[in-house]
């Protein structure tokens, strides 16, 4: 098994408490559409930890995974790949304030064995694109003012 890192960025004009506060709101993800080719289906909640399934498609491969979203005490959060496809792989999100908006750096590192190491190239490259995408996603679904941050 060999880890592969893909490290993305994205501005958002959103304050940090409600750019951190909709990635961890797997529920909204969920009814609200935010990543049409994504469909998420929630195991387990509670406030700083959510497991939910995840299906999409890769490189035209069917992609299923169990995660696991966790809130860590820095304020960053951790997406774990805990079964499927992808198990053993962990995006990374740490948020800072950017003028009035939020700089988001995302890490993700993909742990590829068998038959995705002989294409990790592709793969990465692959991986690289529906990031970006996700990533702006969120960027318009927290700029347009549907997510609105639950109070505590």
């Amino acid at each position: 098994m060999a880890e592969y890192t893909v490290r993305l960025q994205q501005p958002v004009r959103r304050a940090v408490d409600d750019v951190r506060a909709q990635f961890m709101d797997i529920a909204h993800h969920a009814r609200g559409g935010v990543h049409p080719d994504l469909t998420f289906t929630i195991l387990e909640t509670n406030p700083d930890r959510v497991r939910f399934r995840q299906k999409t498609r890769l490189l035209g491969m069917k992609q299923v995974d169990v995660v696991e979203a966790v809130r860590n005490g820095d304020g960053s959060i951790d997406y774990y790949f805990r079964e499927g496809m992808n198990r053993g792989s962990r995006l990374h999100f740490e948020f800072r304030r950017d003028g009035d908006g939020t700089l988001v750096d995302a890490c993700a590192y993909l742990e590829l064995s068998g038959w995705k190491r002989l294409i990790a190239r592709p793969f990465c490259a692959a991986f690289r694109k529906i990031g970006t995408k996700a990533l702006d996603e969120d960027r318009r679904d927290l700029e347009s003012g549907r997510f609105q941050r639950q109070a505590a």
